[in-house]
């Protein structure tokens, strides 16, 4: 359990995050440590949220008294709440899978019952609070700017999300009126941390399931047999910082994918297939006659699967749970109609 990288902390409020009991009248108090503990995780790029039994009306008034209030994610705060299902329906909205979820709680039935029906989610005595950024399920290797920003970025997110709700036409419409811009380029040595932060963190959008080092990372930069890019996206909702990444091992005339993930983030948004045709056309320019990729299926990257299935590319031999496709690079398709792609 230790060794679990948590990207959501969900607080219970009542005995957890302050002391008292809100809707019983008390003077409720922050416990000791828990602002720090908020800002630090937020920091480090740790998402927050809440799931309580409580009236969010005063819930939230009391904590943008404190100034807290938005610190925390899509908060799940109900009279009749239910918080297997609010935490659940928090991972949800958040698209994240529910290994990568803690909830702290100060009542053991509450915690017993969350355990039980989400045993992927890791359960924390309410406690714990304040030593919480000194264990290893909080630490983080690299603090990128992606990571300083990325409750920002979810928040924009939210504000995209509510606009698409409330849309009345096409999703095509739609993406066209986000004005979405993605700027590829060469990586950079500054651009490392935070390859290194996709590649640990990027489970569903990865083509092949690696988790490369800062040290590997470093050497594909390093080598000449390497290319690698990132796509930085921004749209009208805001800056989305560098969202994906794309490993080509060039071998003489060989060239081969080794690695195309993309920020769950922005699923559905269309980098992961404005990078694979930048890739085509770049080895077509190169008057090569093929384009190869590696893809490793896990249980939540068939999404993969499907872009180098629908973007030209043949499925060849599987090895060792790799399977190779291969492109003749005789059609390649364009870029997706509502981004204005930027090669740099």
């Amino acid at each position: 359990m230790s060794e679990r990288r948590i990207k959501c902390l969900v607080w219970d409020l009542d005995q957890t995050l302050w002391s008292g009991i809100l809707l019983e009248g008390d003077l409720v108090a922050l416990k000791p440590g828990a602002r720090e503990t908020i800002v630090e995780l937020d920091g480090r790029g740790i998402l927050q949220s809440i799931a309580s039994r409580n009236d969010p009306a005063l819930a939230i008034e009391q904590l943008t008294t404190w100034g807290l209030a938005d610190y925390f994610l899509h908060p799940q705060i109900s009279l009749a709440a239910d918080k297997p299902a609010q935490i659940a329906h928090i991972a949800h909205l958040l698209n994240l899978q529910l290994e990568h979820v803690a909830f702290i709680d100060d009542d053991p039935s509450q915690r017993a019952y969350v355990a039980y029906a989400l045993p992927a989610v890791t359960v924390l005595e309410a406690d714990q609070a304040p030593i919480l950024p000194q264990t290893a399920m909080f630490a983080v290797d690299y603090l990128t700017e992606e990571a300083r920003h990325r409750r920002q970025f979810y928040q924009a997110e939210v504000q995209r999300q509510a606009a698409e709700r409330s849309w009345h036409g096409r999703r095509l419409d739609f993406l066209q009126y986000c004005q979405t811009v993605l700027v590829l380029r060469a990586a950079a040595s500054k651009d490392v941390p935070r390859i290194a932060e996709l590649i640990e963190r990027t489970n569903q959008l990865n083509t092949a399931a690696y988790r490369f080092s800062h040290k590997d990372v470093v050497g594909r930069m390093n080598s000449s047999e390497y290319r690698l890019v990132v796509a930085q996206m921004s749209d009208r909702f805001g800056d989305y910082g560098t969202v994906g990444v794309m490993i080509v091992h060039q071998l003489d005339q060989q060239w081969r994918i080794e690695v195309l993930l993309v920020s769950c983030r922005v699923m559905g948004r269309g980098v992961g297939e404005a990078l694979l045709c930048y890739g085509l056309q770049q080895a077509r320019v190169q008057g090569l006659q093929s384009l190869h990729a590696l893809y490793r299926r896990t249980a939540f990257n068939r999404a993969m699967h499907l872009l180098f299935v629908t973007h030209g590319f043949r499925r060849g031999k599987q090895k060792d749970g790799m399977v190779a496709f291969t492109h003749d690079l005789e059609v390649i398709p364009d870029y997706p109609t509502w981004i204005d792609v930027q090669v740099t």
